[in-house]
């Protein structure tokens, strides 16, 4: 018996993935602050920045201020190859730093769980903190 398998569209599947994920490391997520996880990290190497929310609420209405705006929130940070490797917790401001060791990473956020969300990549070098400024689109039209 012969099985043939057809690949599948990133484009279709990503929101089923991220809500997936989200699904099942919301249970799991601990109450983080920013730089109290290292992630088993060097502690001359990670991320610092600041996470901002878009498209959340409807452009029909007029006059409504649809900027984007600090998002406080848990992130999941994944390796390259998908694995989990830990999370966090930004602040009200939506401010973060975690300490990573170097490498690819993805982050992706869990709460509030935003379907539609494409996970944003990051390259952290060695003993270098690279500052990222991630703005995620909560779908909203």
């Amino acid at each position: 018996m012969k099985i043939e398998l057809r690949k599948l569209h990133s484009q279709c599947w990503a929101p089923v993935l991220v809500c997936s994920l989200a699904v099942w490391l919301l249970p799991v997520a601990g109450q983080a602050h920013p730089g109290d996880s290292d992630f088993r990290g060097h502690p001359h190497s990670g991320i610092v920045g600041q996470v901002f929310l878009s498209g959340y609420c409807p452009h029909l209405v007029p006059g409504l201020d649809c900027s984007p705006r600090p998002l406080a929130g848990t992130l999941a940070v994944l390796s390259d190859n998908g694995r989990v490797i830990g999370q966090f917790t930004t602040d009200d401001e939506g401010m973060f730093l975690v300490n990573l060791r170097p490498g690819h990473y993805l982050l992706v956020v869990i709460d509030p769980v935003l379907v539609f969300a494409a996970p944003v990549e990051v390259t952290v070098a060695p003993r270098q903190v690279t500052e990222l400024t991630p703005t995620f689109d909560a779908g909203i039209r």
